[in-house]
């Protein structure tokens, strides 16, 4: 009990003197500590053989005292003259420190074998050889190559992902909506022709649209009711723009009650976007049907949308495809194995099915 409270005075002393000024000394504690807890065990071992008179706490005492420490020092050689050499391909070099190491240890038993005129401890120093060459420097290598595999995945993981914190930021920044100059500009003509408050209503939509990019938008989740919210006044400020059109019809249906859950912001309106940007031709029929439902913690969303010929001046970069392959993106991300998304096009029309299982 003596010894044991003492090495606990030990140690928090060696905390106080290493760790309280300095933070980042937690490697130079650590090992003093092991060191201490070496030495207080071999004491406690002798102090033990001293009250039982048992020779084998005198033996494991001796091989704690002079065993382990010889095999920290062959550890140490294997690791920086041979492991090292050899991983960085100096094969040759790694070969001759490790008989090296095998015959220097072979020799000094064998000198001292001659010299106390004892033939066993040469056969001893010859068992200790093969010991150090099959058992220690295998297992060790063994120790080595588990450890830094460790390590390296670990730097891996970690890259993986800071690299996907950047591009989810960079995917937030894509999915932002396009349309907003359109709709100032729709909302700037109506204000010339009809009643301010038409405008009035269209530009508190627009308000509520530009809140939620700028604050919601930034959170990782929000409530599902505001996220439809969000597509309401979208489709309702795309129906002031396209009132007129009587090539265009659309039809839309959204959950009357208030769907519950959390879901990550701009997950949906990307599919109802694109609906409007790609499905609407001034010169042809179009028409865009959707259907938002809440089911007992799901949310599906079904899209149909006309499909017209490409113009020649049309962006290559401006394709459907780029918004939605950002949304699968974002859903591996945050809901890996929670959803289903499938998108079929024929000649004339583009369909979505989306399902979600919220949190």
């Amino acid at each position: 009990m003596a010894i044991y409270i003492g090495y606990l005075v030990w140690v928090i002393f060696l905390k106080q003197v290493l760790i309280s000024q300095n933070l980042g000394a937690y490697k130079t504690y650590n090992i003093a500590r092991l060191l201490s807890l070496f030495f207080f065990l071999i004491l406690f071992l002798l102090q033990i053989d001293q009250i039982v008179h048992n020779e084998i706490n005198f033996l494991v005492a001796g091989i704690l005292a002079f065993g382990l420490p010889a095999i920290s020092l062959v550890l140490i050689y294997n690791y920086f003259l041979i492991y090292s050499k050899r991983l960085s391909g100096k094969r040759k070099a790694a070969n001759f420190y490790n008989a090296l190491l095998v015959s220097v240890i072979m020799l000094i038993f064998l000198f001292i074998g001659i010299a106390s005129n004892e033939g066993a401890i040469a056969l001893v120093g010859i068992g200790v050889g093969l010991l150090i060459q099959l058992v220690i420097i295998p297992l060790s290598n063994f120790a080595f190559e588990k450890y830094f595999g460790l390590v390296g995945q670990i730097k891996t993981l970690s890259h993986k992902v800071e690299v996907g914190t950047a591009n989810l930021s960079f995917l937030k920044s894509q999915i932002n909506p396009h349309f907003l100059f359109n709709a100032l500009n729709t909302l700037y003509g109506t204000a010339l022709m009809e009643n301010a408050e038409k405008t009035a209503d269209g530009v508190q939509k627009l308000g509520d649209m530009m809140r939620f990019m700028i604050h919601e938008n930034q959170q990782d989740k929000i409530p599902l009711k505001r996220e439809i919210a969000y597509v309401k006044n979208y489709l309702d400020l795309q129906m002031l723009r396209f009132e007129n059109e009587d090539n265009l019809s659309v039809d839309f249906k959204l959950p009357k009650d208030e769907c519950e859950g959390q879901i990550a912001p701009m997950l949906l309106i990307p599919f109802v976007e694109n609906a409007f940007k790609h499905g609407i031709s001034t010169k042809n029929k179009s028409w865009i049907r959707i259907n938002l439902r809440c089911l007992e913690g799901t949310v599906h969303l079904d899209l149909v949308n006309s499909i017209h010929p490409k113009k020649v001046t049309d962006d290559p970069k401006d394709e459907s495809g780029i918004g939605l392959e950002n949304v699968r993106k974002r859903l591996e991300h945050y809901y890996s194995g929670k959803f289903s998304l499938s998108t079929i096009s024929n000649e004339s029309e583009f369909f979505v099915h989306f399902s979600l299982q919220l949190d």
